[in-house]
């Protein structure tokens, strides 16, 4: 376990993202459409979240924004992929 200090110097930042989707779903469950406009924190450029994560829509929109702040991006590729895969399940 790390203690406050060390938590904030050696693991970086935990990943942050903001989201605005909407899915579109026909009567019978097939995926029809995905549009989703997200943004995320940090210094470097990102290539932006994974979405829509695993699922195939056959109509996407999709337009991320970066936010600069003083202050790293997500340590760790997979942390954007968690985020990416919790935004498209909710």
């Amino acid at each position: 376990m790390l203690d406050r200090k060390e938590e904030h110097l050696d693991t970086g930042n935990r990943p942050s993202a903001t989201a605005r989707i909407r899915a579109g779903v026909a009567a019978d469950g097939t995926l029809t459409a995905f549009e989703v406009r997200a943004g995320a924190p940090g210094r470097r450029r990102r290539r932006g979240l994974p979405l829509p994560y695993i699922y195939n829509f056959p109509n996407r929109t999709r337009t991320h924004k970066d936010v600069y702040i003083n202050a790293d991006s997500s340590a760790r590729c997979a942390r954007r992929t968690s985020a990416g895969c919790f935004l498209t399940e909710i």
